[in-house]
């Protein structure tokens, strides 16, 4: 989940919330070329069906006093076999798909395989058993790539996709405010050297470089439960209280820079 503080309430946007708000993106892109498979669509906008779990059962923060957000919450097994099991789900369902949302979770962990420069951290030490979980997700994708013979550049460009998606959306779930922020990787698209540039506007729109959008302007929806910080004291408040907030949209205006 992401979490933001904003004055007297906490702000949740679930992980499914913010990889369809990927996969919005990536449909209102202009391209000149042929447009993503639904593949790879299906992959962007579900890459992070493996938190499932924690989308649906908050934890509480007693340091923070509110939720947890992802990058928070503390190392826990059950949630490799979360993500396994998505993947399990999304590679029975389209293997393409599936393969690109192995991809995208162990890159997370591998410096996104320096697909976007901008951004490799790979946040805090790998634990033993997040070790066995990647190189059994790396198997499993070389595994895919043998059997079904895809093309290497379109695997490593879809992925590139995916990831720029992902930091797009993040960086606009986390909302103001933010510094200006430059999203760079290899080829996407008809760009050999992509670099999207990402700068907070005065009136709470954010200005994009290059302008990657088939429309002039675009007003994107950002699904919120907002949850006052008064009433979350605890892990029983905090369910009670994300459960009873009804879903807002808050719209955030994209516009050239």
């Amino acid at each position: 989940m992401i979490v933001r503080s904003v004055q007297d309430e906490w702000w949740c946007i679930t992980q499914i919330d913010h990889a369809r708000l990927a996969g919005l993106l990536v449909a209102a892109w202009r391209w000149e070329q042929a447009p993503p498979s639904p593949s790879t669509m299906r992959a962007v906008t579900f890459h992070d069906v493996g938190w499932y779990d924690d989308d649906a059962r908050p934890e509480w923060n007693p340091a923070s006093g509110g939720p947890y957000g992802f990058s928070e919450l503390p190392f826990h097994p059950r949630r490799l076999q979360a993500h396994r099991r998505a993947i399990d789900w999304m590679t029975g369902l389209d293997p393409y798909a599936g393969y690109l949302l192995s991809r995208h979770r162990t890159g997370l962990r591998r410096g996104r395989y320096g697909a976007t420069p901008s951004h490799q951290r790979a946040g805090r030490a790998i634990t033993a058993e997040e070790e066995a979980f990647l190189e059994a997700e790396e198997r499993r994708q070389a595994d895919l790539v043998r059997t079904w013979g895809w093309e290497p550049r379109r695997l490593e460009a879809d992925y590139r996709l995916l990831q720029v998606a992902d930091l797009w959306s993040m960086y606009l779930c986390l909302g103001a405010p933010q510094p200006t922020q430059v999203v760079t990787a290899g080829p996407v698209g008809e760009w050999e050297t992509f670099a999207l540039r990402l700068e907070p506007g005065p009136h709470g729109e954010v200005a994009v470089s290059p302008w990657p959008f088939e429309r002039p302007r675009l007003t994107v929806p950002i699904w919120t439960r907002r949850l006052p910080k008064a009433e979350v004291r605890s892990a029983e408040t905090l369910e009670a209280c994300f459960y009873a907030a009804v879903p807002e949209v808050v719209e955030m205006p994209l516009r050239p820079a």
